[in-house]
């Protein structure tokens, strides 16, 4: 039998509780924090901290907070917390990756077809604006042998 602890389905939740020093409390609530605001905000600070240390995932912080990932990357950004925080090596191989992937793609055939009907959508396009003169004839000519 293994001895790996397993972990709660997300919809069961663990109570703890912080003390906090009676005059510290009056000041708080005097500015109008009662508990229940107490419990919320020091949520989100608590996910706020952990998300900014990378011990937990967006989704994970997110929950911790109460929130959905939205309302959660909004409060990211209330706090001038990143997002996505890569350190310069980090980010190198990202763009690294990106690279790699355009060099692929470009030798794809698909690739090159897309490209090719790009180019001539932009020219459809352009057609109207072309005053008329030889080339253009021979475009409408060219379609009306189609």
């Amino acid at each position: 039998m293994s001895s790996t602890p397993q972990l709660a389905p997300p919809t069961q939740t663990v109570t703890f509780e912080t003390q906090i020093p009676q005059d510290i409390y009056l000041a708080l609530r005097a500015h109008g924090l009662f508990r229940e605001a107490l419990a919320e905000q020091s949520q989100h600070l608590l996910a706020l901290r952990f998300y900014q240390d990378h011990l937990l995932s967006l989704g994970q912080a997110a929950r911790l907070a109460g929130l959905d990932r939205w309302a959660f990357i909004e409060l990211l950004g209330e706090n001038q917390i990143p997002v996505i925080d890569y350190d310069d090596e980090e980010l190198a191989n990202e763009f690294d990756t990106v690279d790699q992937l355009i060099v692929q793609l470009k030798a794809e055939p698909q690739y090159r077809a897309r490209r090719l009907f790009a180019t001539i959508d932009k020219l459809h396009a352009l057609e109207p604006t072309l005053t008329q003169t030889e080339p253009h004839e021979e475009i409408q000519a060219h379609r009306t042998e189609k």
